[in-house]
């Protein structure tokens, strides 16, 4: 079939035509590099107390701290099963780790009426929790859809270690690397915010 005819055009000296080349699809553009993760960067750390919550007691308690101040971040992390493992909540100089099988709600409402009310890419985190939070979504600040660690290092010069992201978050108990990582992630947002004064 076509090798026959290839060599037949070239036997009668005119060149086999060459395919139509086919476009390629543009490599997608790079992050800016005000957004470059830089692992020599000072690490961030936990600045306050972190409380680890697996009772309705311990919620309600939570809640009111939340309720009472001027100004909340929070973060979830999922769920393999699909729902929430757990909410982390920070205040200014607290943070809370929130075992996600508990009744939420109380936590939900706290966060509903607080003065502002941060998150990050808080799409997935309000469509699991099953509540329409007013969070002031810092990503879209950034412009795009940065990464938390990318945006921490350029706004505030730490770096973030996402390192425990993909952990198990359905074991219990959490290890205490995973409830620093939790808490960070909620409590970091409350400096990123100041970042953005």
């Amino acid at each position: 079939g076509n090798l026959a005819a290839r060599i037949a055009r070239r036997a009668l000296g005119k060149a086999a035509p060459r395919p139509p080349s086919i476009p390629r699809a543009p490599k997608p553009p790079k992050p800016p590099p005000e957004y470059a993760v830089d692992r020599t960067l000072p690490r961030a750390v936990l600045g306050g107390v972190t409380t680890w919550v697996d009772s309705s007691a311990g919620l309600l308690s939570a809640a009111a701290a939340v309720g009472a101040a001027p100004r909340a971040a929070f973060d979830v992390e999922f769920s393999a099963a699909g729902g929430v493992a757990t909410l982390q909540v920070a205040v200014d100089g607290s943070a809370w780790v929130i075992d996600g099988r508990l009744d939420l709600g109380p936590m939900l409402d706290a966060l509903g009426g607080v003065d502002a009310l941060y998150g990050f890419a808080t799409g997935e985190d309000l469509k699991r929790l099953g509540r329409d939070l007013p969070a002031t979504d810092l990503q879209r600040r950034a412009g795009g859809t940065p990464s938390l660690q990318r945006v921490v290092a350029a706004r505030l010069g730490l770096f973030v270690d996402k390192r425990l992201q993909c952990s198990d978050w359905d074991a219990r108990p959490l290890s205490p690397e995973q409830l620093a990582y939790a808490a960070l992630d909620a409590e970091v947002l409350l400096r990123l915010a100041d970042g953005y004064g």
